[in-house]
């Protein structure tokens, strides 16, 4: 019997995971957090711990409180992630896999889950001490592809999609269209589940160690006695009769070390691990994500965690919408104190036109598709005047599946 290798799981010290159990605060911010399916345990119904929408216990346990957060790093002198700025002190930076990193390697756009202590909110921007601090990368691997608009690449049978906020490293000098396929390529970014896709917050070149490489995502077939896995579009194959993780299954979030395919062999799996974002239990919350699945208007889940609102029906609710929820997490469910859907932010780009297409009245602006309407409202010239070069900025909003900017105003410079 063959036992699959499992990639480690990063954990907190002793010490630290004892100051999670209990009167933790928890934030969940900004882009970078780390959707996923499934659910979590339910709570029976006498358990006095459940607090649906309409009040939840405060504990009053005194341990220390606490503050998570998981989003893309804004900049890194100082470190601020999801608006607040974290002192990292020796020893708490690490990567998905939990080894030491440098400082020194962090750079904006890369994805990092933050432990911290209590936020002073005193200060421009907020502070806090980073107890632990791990960046994680979505996917490392060959480029497969560089879509026709240069808006979107795959790597690892893993969709990509670069927008006006993707950073690339400098050392990939030319636009997209440039980069040769089997370029070894990292990404980071938010895992849009409803999307099935990545959509990156930074692009860089990838160290792939003895032909390894990772992905993470949701795991959409498992074949236990087969061997095979499959994660997006990457069918991986492990020896029959590997063991294999008992906590996870088909819709769990996952993080899978491969060899990838060549000559013509396909890809093996070399380890693999749950990844889905779990909350320290007893801990009062402040989620802020995607809806990754509905079950019901009271029960759903936001970034993987599921969400109970009792009797209260939440309107709007559609995968992959963003919503807010305030709350306390009890059996790994989060029992939410309020919960609203909130509308998503218009989108702001400008620059020269890539390529335009009067008949579908619509251009490539930064690698982005921009599409026109009659409601649209131009300032400066016409859309006679959307050819490329010309010089444009747009505000409008994500299409439903994010494919396309829906323009609201578009100014055009003669």
């Amino acid at each position: 019997m063959t036992k699959m290798p499992t990639l480690p799981t990063p954990r907190p010290e002793p010490g630290r995971r004892r100051a999670l159990q209990g009167g933790a605060a928890c934030l969940l911010a900004g882009l970078g957090a780390l959707p996923g399916c499934g659910g979590g345990a339910d709570v029976a119904p006498d358990d006095t711990r459940r607090a649906p929408l309409g009040g939840v216990d405060s504990g009053g346990t005194g341990s220390p409180m606490m503050s998570a957060y998981s989003a893309a790093i804004a900049s890194t002198a100082p470190v601020v992630v999801g608006g607040v700025a974290f002192d990292v002190p020796a020893g708490s930076l690490h990567d998905a896999d939990g080894t030491a990193l440098d400082p020194a390697s962090l750079r904006p756009g890369m994805s990092a889950r933050v432990l911290a202590g209590t936020i002073d909110r005193t200060t421009v921007p907020p502070r806090a001490v980073a107890v632990d601090l791990r960046v994680s990368d979505q996917v490392r691997g060959p480029l497969e592809r560089v879509d026709a608009s240069g808006a979107g690449l795959t790597v690892l049978g893993q969709r990509v999609v670069l927008t006006a906020a993707t950073r690339w490293d400098p050392a990939l000098s030319s636009p997209p269209a440039g980069w040769p396929a089997g370029l070894p390529l990292q990404v980071w970014g938010e895992l849009d589940v409803a999307g099935r896709r990545i959509v990156a917050t930074r692009v860089g070149p990838a160290a792939i160690d003895a032909g390894t490489a990772v992905v993470r995502g949701v795991l959409e077939r498992l074949d236990r006695q087969g061997g095979r896995i499959t994660v997006g579009a990457l069918d991986a194959w492990a020896p029959p009769g590997t063991t294999w993780p008992a906590d996870i299954g088909v819709g769990s979030i996952v993080r899978a070390l491969v060899r990838p395919a060549a000559d013509g062999q396909a890809a093996v799996l070399l380890g693999l691990r749950a990844d889905a974002l779990a909350l320290p239990d007893g801990a009062e919350c402040e989620l802020q994500g995607r809806v990754t699945g509905v079950e019901s208007p009271r029960r759903f889940a936001v970034d993987g965690i599921p969400v109970d609102t009792g009797t209260v029906d939440v309107p709007g609710l559609q995968v992959g919408a963003r919503a807010e929820v305030h709350g306390r997490t009890v059996g790994g469910v989060l029992w939410a104190s309020s919960a609203q859907v909130e509308p998503d932010e218009p989108i702001e780009l400008e620059g020269r036109i890539g390529t335009a297409d009067p008949s579908s009245r619509s251009f490539v602006l930064r690698g982005i598709t921009v599409v026109w309407s009659g409601s649209t409202r131009f300032e400066g010239g016409t859309a006679s005047h959307l050819s490329p070069r010309r010089a444009v900025a747009v505000v409008g909003m994500w299409n439903a599946d994010r494919s396309a900017v829906l323009a609201l105003r578009i100014h055009v410079e003669l």
